[in-house]
């Protein structure tokens, strides 16, 4: 789990155990480092309709942005064509919430493949410790046919930076990897 400066908040609003989906890949889409973490797995959305989700809800904005006094109304689309006139594509704010009460949803028949940032501090043995440490997490896990792809940024992008600057315990922890 990625500590993020929303998690007070998401206790409070009971979201704590709740998975978050973003619709795109926001490394991607703003060329920076995603502060969810390096790792993008790509879920097929048939997964809403087939896997088994009995729920889902879409946030209106970013729970880190919630007030206390704020209406559900305010807080998730409460219809279809609410969602469908006031969702955009590529509006990174508003998150998919799958309810889940013990943490954990099987993906593992909708996992397409898995987008692991490329870093280059420590030259590349992080990342291919990281490559490793997920390749074994797959094979232990029955998925290890899915593909595992580096992410190749742009030169707009500023992750490479950002990991430069990270601090190693940090960085370490981001990679699931232990700080040895």
């Amino acid at each position: 789990m990625t500590d993020q400066i929303s998690d007070d908040k998401d206790k409070k609003f009971g979201l704590w155990r709740d998975i978050f989906v973003d619709g795109i890949d926001i490394h991607d889409r703003i060329n920076k480092r995603n502060l969810y973490g390096p790792v993008l797995l790509c879920i097929d959305t048939s997964v809403l309709t087939e896997g088994g989700i009995s729920s889902i809800r879409v946030t209106k904005s970013n729970p880190q942005n919630w007030s206390s006094n704020s209406q559900e109304e305010e807080r998730y689309f409460q219809t279809i064509d609410e969602f469908k006139y006031g969702y955009n594509y590529g509006d990174f704010q508003k998150m998919f919430v799958i309810p889940n009460g013990n943490g954990s949803i099987k993906f593992k028949e909708y996992l397409r493949k898995i987008v692991v940032d490329y870093i280059i501090p420590n030259g590349n043995q992080l990342w291919e410790r990281a490559i490793e440490a997920l390749k074994a997490a797959g094979k232990e896990s029955k998925i290890d046919h899915i593909p595992i792809e580096k992410r190749n940024c742009t030169c707009e992008c500023n992750c490479v930076q950002k990991y430069r600057m990270m601090q190693p315990k940090t960085l370490h922890k981001f990679f699931g990897l232990s700080n040895n």
